[in-house]
């Protein structure tokens, strides 16, 4: 299983949320190397100093922007009508190597996910259950994964 992250991922790493550090550690350690399209580091980076950033990166694949990824990117935008192009470039990774996108913003990712016609899960990867902000026990939710096979999400 590949997963992508988007900008609230590393956002969330840059300002060194527990969570966020928990769940990539633990996929690091299960052999998953999380996949990042370049342009969500652009929306992410803003200056040499983001050291908790760079530190994250470095469990990454920063993948690189080519042109025909460029141009799906696009197609997907115009056949969507929407216009985040960071958005459409994470679903146009995450459908080439079948992976699960974690996001923040989990009905426009579907939305671009539909309109590839590819395959790719999405996942509010960084949004906490109401029972677990205030203290209850923490949730299990199994997830169908694209290839068929399941994931566990735990929410803390």
């Amino acid at each position: 299983m590949n997963f992508v992250y988007d900008a609230t991922v590393l956002v969330a790493a840059d300002r060194n949320d527990r969570r966020c550090w928990a769940e990539h550690k633990a996929r690091l350690e299960l052999g998953f190397l999380p996949l990042v399209p370049a342009p969500v580091v652009a929306q992410a980076s803003r200056s040499p100093q983001q050291a908790q950033l760079r530190r994250f990166l470095a469990g990454c694949v920063v993948v690189a922007l080519g042109e025909s990824d460029a141009h799906e990117a696009g197609r997907l935008l115009g056949r969507t009508r929407t216009a985040d192009v960071v958005d459409a470039v994470v679903v146009t990774v995450a459908v080439r190597h079948k992976a699960v996108i974690l996001t923040s913003d989990p009905v426009d990712m579907k939305r671009l996910v539909r309109a590839s016609a590819g395959e790719a899960a999405v996942l509010a990867g960084l949004e906490r259950p109401a029972a677990a902000r205030i203290g209850r026990p923490t949730r299990r939710r199994n997830v169908q994964t694209p290839a068929g096979g399941e994931a566990a999400i735990v929410a803390v």
